[in-house]
């Protein structure tokens, strides 16, 4: 390694021209990447790459970028083709200051406006097309209304001595016209030609607005002091009333454009008196947002919409939604209430889907029903519902009750229940419950009758008949010879009667038979055929007999016991 001060090392540093040779060609280097960089910048305006341009004015290109080629600047140039969204960008970055030329301040509704007529502070610039100029001839309103907002003038002049006012004439740009007259703006200004805005009207609805200010010669306010209009005292046309006043009799404010806007960009002129009755009105939609009564509403919703009222876009938006909400939930109410009898049970089905289709498409369209009102219209789905069921379940088992099951008696007392869960009219409830007893009883009677022809048959003994004369000498033998002894002659043994398990209780066979009598006596309601009736008929018979057979045999057994007893106790005392 040399020392730095060898001759060597010394002739290895660049000399001063060197120095200046290499600077110079790293500046041109810069200078041209800072070119290329701004070109890409004035492309993107043009091909309307918002995030690109977004992208290189944060790396620092140009926002005031001329371009050499088309003598337009960016701003210029998104001007003319009506790119709002990147004029908002530019305007960012302080593309409109080189256009300020009149003004100390930006001209917004809350800063007193300079004179129009002053002279300007950089005349240089004077007679050069600026983004306005574009703009006002291109009719983009919305690239006006911020322009505007950032302090341009419309009596700025071109190159020609025309102002944006001649521009929008010239366009036919009727609205961005009106939202000069809004501003205030002398409309007789004349070009380097000697011709006024309305001199370079082309179209016949232009040339209409001009006349209607030229025939508005004085404020109309009756009470204005100084009412009559000229070069200094210029018309101001209100949006709402559509007639012209000086600045005085008016109030001019920036709102927003729509609904989904962030930034208030949208000029308004209003008269004290329109003013004064938009701030009303505003006032009287706030206080109905307290108001849950759909008639109050509308009455205020149709008055406003039968007059022409300049409303904040946003609360005007607030109300409709309100207005559109109250009306869908009375819709659905009234709907709820109308469905709370139903004739056709047929019906309510398709009723039922009208009125969930109701509550869908308000939550398709984002309108935020009250809860109550859903809570409602989900108790009457489940209501009508249960109804419906229930309804056409006692039709169809109503005409099958001679064929009754335990499961459809289960189905319909859980149809019952759950109508009644979801309180459903105690008509249809008290009909299942009627229904559900009918179908019990013939249930109840083909059971009993089962069980009576289930029953054992038994062969009963043929009555004794007893001779009395004979019984009169067998009694008269039995007192002669009282130690002969009675023969008894051995009977042949039966085989026991065994009794169903729920017959073991003769008061259960009673019980039985009594009630399949009563069931009988109601053949008709409880849907009992002929031939049920006759085969009822004969166990009727039977155990009339049977009932009687048994009874007497109780009666001998009781006696028996009784006699038994009698003799045990007879014994007894003997032995004593």
């Amino acid at each position: 390694m040399q020392p730095q001060d060898s001759p060597e090392a010394k002739n290895a540093q660049p000399t001063e021209d060197e120095e200046k040779s290499n600077q110079l060609a790293e500046a041109q280097k810069l200078k041209e990447e800072e070119e290329l960089k701004n070109q890409r910048l004035f492309k993107c305006v043009a091909d309307h790459k918002t995030e690109e341009v977004s992208e290189l004015l944060s790396k620092g290109a140009n926002p005031t970028y001329y371009d050499p080629k088309t003598g337009m600047t960016c701003l210029i140039n998104a001007a003319i083709l009506g790119y709002d969204d990147i004029v908002r960008i530019l305007i960012k970055y302080n593309a409109c200051e080189q256009y300020l030329i009149q003004n100390e301040e930006k001209n917004t509704a809350n800063v007193n406006e300079p004179d129009e007529f002053k002279k300007p502070k950089v005349a240089a610039i004077v007679g050069k097309y600026n983004p306005l100029h574009w703009a006002s001839y291109k009719n983009h309103l919305r690239v006006v209304w911020l322009l505007l907002k950032e302090g341009l003038s419309p009596t700025d002049i071109d190159i020609y001595g025309n102002t944006s006012i001649h521009q929008a004439s010239a366009g036919g740009s009727l609205e961005v016209l009106e939202c000069f007259m809004n501003k205030g703006v002398y409309l007789q200004v004349k070009n380097s030609r000697g011709h006024e805005p309305y001199d370079m009207a082309t179209t016949s609805k232009m040339k209409e607005a001009f006349k209607n200010a030229f025939k508005a010669v004085k404020c109309s306010n009756n009470n204005c002091a100084n009412p009559k209009f000229d070069f200094l005292n210029v018309r101001h046309l209100c949006v709402n009333c559509r007639n012209f006043f000086c600045k005085k009799c008016c109030i001019y404010y920036i709102t927003h454009e729509k609904v989904e806007s962030t930034e208030k960009i949208r000029p308004v002129n209003l008269c004290l008196t329109c003013h004064e009755q938009s701030k009303n009105y505003e006032k009287k939609i706030r206080e109905s947002f307290a108001v849950n009564d759909f008639h109050k509403v509308d009455a205020l919703y149709n008055e406003i919409h039968s007059q022409t009222i300049e409303l904040d876009v946003k609360l005007a938006n607030d109300f409709e939604i309100y207005h559109t909400k109250l009306k869908h939930e009375l819709e659905i109410s009234t709907l709820c209430k109308s469905l709370a009898y139903v004739p056709d049970y047929r019906t309510i089905k398709k009723s039922v889907k009208i009125l969930n289709d109701k509550l869908e498409n308000a939550k398709l369209n984002k309108i935020d029903i009250n809860s109550e009102i859903t809570r409602e219209v989900n108790d009457n789905t489940r209501r009508l519902l249960a109804e419906r069921n229930l309804r056409f379940t006692i039709e169809e088992y109503t005409a099958t009750i001679a064929t009754s099951t335990p499961d459809l008696v289960n189905k319909l007392q859980e149809l019952i229940d759950k109508a009644k869960e979801f309180k459903v009219a105690e008509e249809y409830t008290s009909k299942g419950t009627v229904l559900l007893g009918k179908m019990n009883e013939n249930i109840r009677a083909h059971n009993i009758l089962a069980k009576l022809e289930n029953y054992p048959q038994r062969v009963y003994p043929e009555p004794e008949i007893i001779d009395p004369k004979k019984k009169k000498k067998k009694e008269k033998k039995k007192e002669e010879d009282p130690k002969k002894k009675k023969k008894f002659k051995r009977k042949k043994r039966e085989p026991p009667f065994i009794y169903p398990e729920w017959a073991v209780e003769l008061k259960s066979v009673i019980s039985e038979v009594d009630t399949l009598n009563q069931l009988l006596k109601k053949a008709n309601d409880i849907y009992l055929d002929k031939e049920f009736i006759s085969k009822v008929q004969i166990q009727q018979a039977r155990f009339k007999k049977e009932i009687w057979f048994r009874k007497k045999l109780e009666d001998e057994a009781a006696q028996a016991a009784a006699e038994a007893k009698a003799a045990k106790e007879k014994a007894r005392k003997k032995k004593k």
